[in-house]
């Protein structure tokens, strides 16, 4: 026969971690989404050099999804709110790994991006309006010490497009109602 005491003191033990479990839960339900969307904005603009805006972060702890709605990235000397953005980006989802927590990595069982739309301009002489990014990304400066660490499976890319402008020419090339997965 089993002692009593033990069983109360298991099941307090049970109890107190499940709870741990939960509050942990709902700080990260509640807090997450404003300091992720805070360093989105923050860390995108610093990075890429123009204004980056978010419209809402939802994190679900349960599940482990992030969502990112209305994502959008200003042209070169443009605020992201009152001029048209070059990338705007409706919703991207990523549904993280509970291998995430034992890789210490990112880890992606599903990575959807819906309706990305993009604007790029050919200024001539082999010039584009993206060249001051390109510039940043490829700078030594932003270049980290090795390869990053993460994982990403089953990436689809749905319902966006490109609109390119090549103002030498006066032409647009368009592409639209783009669909792309990429299985595990």
């Amino acid at each position: 026969i089993m002692n009593v005491g033990l069983l109360k003191r298991w099941q307090r033990l049970v109890l107190i971690l499940g709870l741990g479990l939960l509050a942990v839960c709902a700080i990260c339900w509640a807090t997450l989404p404003m300091l992720l969307q805070w360093q989105i904005e923050k860390q995108g603009t610093l990075a890429l050099g123009r204004a980056v805006s978010v419209d809402q972060v939802i994190f679900k702890p349960w599940s482990m999804r992030l969502i990112v709605r209305g994502m959008r990235v200003a042209q070169a000397g443009g605020d992201a709110l009152v001029q048209p953005a070059q990338l705007t980006v409706d919703e991207v989802e990523f549904n993280a790994s509970i291998q995430s927590l034992f890789a210490w990595a990112p880890v992606a069982d599903a990575v959807r991006v819906r309706n990305p739309q993009l604007k790029l301009r050919h200024l001539g002489q082999g010039r584009y309006d993206i060249d001051d990014v390109l510039a940043r990304l490829t700078s030594s400066g932003s270049q980290s010490a090795g390869v990053p660490r993460l994982s990403l499976f089953n990436i689809q890319l749905s319902g966006g497009g490109v609109e390119f402008r090549d103002e030498p020419h006066a032409v647009t090339h368009t592409l639209s109602d783009l669909q792309l997965d990429i299985p595990f």
